[in-house]
């Protein structure tokens, strides 16, 4: 590894936990969840090499009021308002909501909606997903009930934008899951480009900002545990929530409101 640059705890722990994981794949572990091996080394691989020769992390944590700003914009479709703040509720990579990232012979998004407690009122949704990190599907959860288990505490209201969406939705005729009401399917370009114009400072945003941001907000601003986040998030492993904190995330959120320089991790 580059001798004369820092790393952060964060990076290494990144670093440690793709290096185990190409050893699990290297024995070929039969209970893995990624069933496409070749894929899943290319990532693994790619993670590797990354950090060995570290360069600027652009995906620097932004905080909530930069997602309430977006989801609230009245320029913007509200297809794009809604998998933005699905995004951050569900702590999610912007590419596994998406079409446009899900491979070729995988079932279409699925939106439903969900009663998680009798009598409850609040709403819920769940989206079912398929991606390259989820080849086998995986369910991403939002509820506004602050009792349920799939509440976010940072919520920026998805559960409200998404009962609001559904019923414009049925009036949009067919095609993808995320459909504009010009016709046209949400890409992940749509929604970095509406964070970027709310946040207030020149940092890029990309579709992994999105799971390193809400679970270095809940762990610094909201003092969740792991465990806690992990669930959220659907990690299999809470350990792995580690590599997703940016330890001097809560100075750099602090100058959320105010433009400042780069900061390397």
């Amino acid at each position: 590894m580059a001798g004369d640059t820092d790393l952060s705890p964060s990076s290494l722990v990144s670093y440690l936990f793709a290096v185990r994981r190409f050893a699990r794949f290297a024995f070929d572990e039969a209970d893995d969840p990624m069933s496409d091996k070749h894929s899943a080394i290319k990532l693994i691989v790619a993670r590797m090499n990354r950090m060995a020769e570290p360069k600027f992390d652009a995906r620097i944590p932004f905080g909530p009021s930069t997602i309430m700003a977006a989801a609230s914009d009245p320029y913007t479709d509200l297809a794009i308002r809604t998998v933005c703040a699905i995004a951050w509720d569900g702590l999610c990579r912007l590419g596994s909501l998406l079409e446009e990232a899900c491979p070729a012979g995988r079932r279409a998004l699925q939106i439903q909606a969900l009663t998680l407690h009798e009598g409850s009122s609040w709403p819920a949704y769940s989206v079912t997903i398929q991606d390259k990190m989820s080849p086998k599907g995986e369910r991403v959860t939002v509820s506004a009930d602050p009792a349920s288990a799939f509440y976010n505490p940072a919520s920026c209201g998805s559960p409200f934008l998404v009962r609001e969406y559904v019923r414009a939705r049925a009036r949009r005729g067919p095609g993808p899951a995320w459909l504009t009401k010009t016709g046209l399917a949400v890409t992940k370009r749509m929604v970095t480009e509406l964070v970027a114009r709310h946040r207030r400072d020149d940092h890029p945003t990309t579709g992994h900002a999105f799971r390193i941001s809400g679970a270095t907000w809940l762990y610094t601003s909201r003092k969740a545990s792991v465990v806690r986040i992990a669930s959220l998030g659907r990690w299999h492993n809470p350990a792995s929530v580690v590599s997703y904190i940016r330890e001097n995330a809560p100075f750099l959120l602090r100058e959320e409101d105010a433009t400042g320089r780069r900061h390397h991790f």
